[in-house]
């Protein structure tokens, strides 16, 4: 990884704010904006994709090539070959999987690895570039060779009829859809990308949701990727919902009943769509004024590749979920009076033509930063020793300053080390005599989820307000004897 790379990262880590979410998902690559008739205009104040950026932004090389046949994209580690047409022609699915098993055989070349596989769907999608009215293309500029434009397979089966369909990407523009497996598609093996550290990609992909395998070497089967949080979705109690896993927060109702005055619970037109949540700024919803319209990439990361007939994650809290389609704020920059649509039935990503489609809208914002606080593991002690097998409790204080108030922590949403805070406790002092009032909350100890390897624990909530904040301290895992 490039050195400016890395200190960018470590700025990230060491500021006082972080965001929040288990994963952090990229930028769409699109800077550009079109109106409904596909012409390019200047992009402030449209609330476009290619206006508002959302997402973390690409290395600088995105891809780097390494010189034995593979290719590195530098944005999440993952490892392609670099020829794009490696098998000389289409496969049904079951002969592509069979196919990249057989470079991890040796009988197809394997430029030095073993632990070849097809892609899953977040994994193929990643390779997409919204900003480009070619990507496959674009894909050869980065240094690929032979990259088709249509039907890639992916390892992640269509759950509506898992048995017999999976899903593919179409390089040229990037529809995301389902094909019999036994049609023929081009093969694109990939390999590493586990985010095991934080400098070594800027972003990691998180799982499909996909847990059943349809075939060995399958997204059932390996279930690749960041594993989501549980609960993966917060209810907020403002009828906004948290997604735990991204950190973008949506509206519970998914059909944003807003003022009378913007046009609510109706279909619309791109544009429609875009004023649409425009209005709802200006009656500050909800009570804030940063909602945006979804790009492709934020609306289509709340897919859940398990289900069908509301591809969403089961038992999740929003309410009013039509089955049709929802606008994104993304162009399709080749057919650029078109705009992205996720299909919440099943999961598809389809263009339609922005002046005669008329769609639902499901406003998003966030994420929010999480505020970094100081804590003090057992206060005045040190080094912060814990002994796993105790059962007693560690107090722990959770330190004001000048810019946060300790008196304003809601306690029950409180965790240590994956503990809850005991009702004992919570008193305010002064424990560090710096004139704040801080709070000490005590956490019972067998229920910390600690390695003794760990040399760090910490502590995470939310104020009565809702801004969530995370702290951590050192801390020395003790020899492992039982204390009565």
């Amino acid at each position: 990884m490039k050195k400016s790379l890395v200190l960018s990262l470590l700025f990230i880590f060491l500021s006082s704010f972080a965001f929040a979410g288990t994963v952090n998902l990229p930028k769409t690559g699109q800077t550009k904006c079109w109106d409904t008739n596909g012409i390019e205009i200047p992009c402030t104040g449209t609330g476009q994709d290619g206006e508002i950026q959302g997402g973390v932004a690409w290395p600088e090389p995105r891809f780097t090539d390494n010189g034995d046949g593979t290719m590195t994209d530098n944005l999440t580690d993952l490892m392609w070959t670099k020829d794009g047409y490696l098998p000389g022609g289409p496969l049904t699915w079951f002969q592509a999987l069979g196919y990249v098993a057989g470079m991890d055989a040796g009988t197809y070349a394997n430029f030095g690895y073993t632990d070849w596989r097809l892609p899953n769907v977040n994994e193929l999608e990643s390779l997409v570039n919204s900003n480009q009215a070619g990507n496959s293309a674009w894909l050869m500029t980065q240094g690929f060779t032979n990259v088709k434009t249509l039907y890639y397979w992916s390892s992640t089966s269509y759950a509506y009829y898992a048995t017999g369909m999976a899903w593919i990407v179409g390089m040229w523009t990037g529809p995301v859809y389902a094909g019999s497996k036994y049609q023929g598609g081009y093969v694109w093996p990939v390999r590493s990308g586990q985010c095991g550290s934080f400098v070594d990609s800027v972003i990691c992909l998180p799982q499909t949701g996909q847990k059943v395998s349809y075939a060995p070497g399958d997204d059932g089967d390996l279930e690749k990727g960041v594993v989501w949080p549980t609960p993966r979705f917060a209810d907020r109690g403002n009828d906004t919902v948290t997604d735990n896993l991204t950190g973008l927060i949506w509206t519970k109702d998914a059909n944003a009943p807003g003022p009378g005055d913007c046009d609510p619970g109706t279909v619309k037109t791109w544009q429609q769509a875009l004023d649409y949540v425009a209005c709802l700024n200006n009656s500050s919803y909800l009570g804030y004024t940063d909602w945006r319209l979804p790009n492709r990439t934020e609306l289509h990361s709340l897919t859940d590749y398990s289900q069908y007939n509301r591809a969403l994650p089961a038992g999740n809290p929003f309410t009013n979920l039509k089955a049709g389609n929802y606008w994104t704020s993304t162009s399709n920059s080749y057919y650029t009076n078109s705009a992205w649509a996720v299909i919440m039935t099943v999961g598809y990503v389809y263009d339609y033509v922005k002046s005669s489609s008329s769609y639902y809208v499901w406003p998003v914002r966030g994420p929010e930063p999480t505020l970094n606080v100081d804590i003090d593991i057992r206060p005045g002690d040190f080094p912060n020793s814990i002994n796993l097998k105790s059962k007693g409790n560690v107090p722990v204080a959770i330190l004001s300053s000048p810019t946060f108030d300790a008196a304003t922590v809601d306690r029950g949403t409180v965790e240590f080390a994956g503990a809850p805070a005991l009702p004992i406790g919570g008193s305010p002092e002064d424990v560090n005599s710096d004139g704040l009032i801080d709070m000490v909350l005590h956490f019972k100890t067998q229920d910390f989820n600690l390695q003794p390897e760990d040399i760090e624990a910490c502590l995470t909530g939310m104020t009565f307000s809702g801004q969530e904040f995370k702290g951590c301290d050192s801390v020395r895992i003790t020899k492992q004897e039982l204390y009565l």
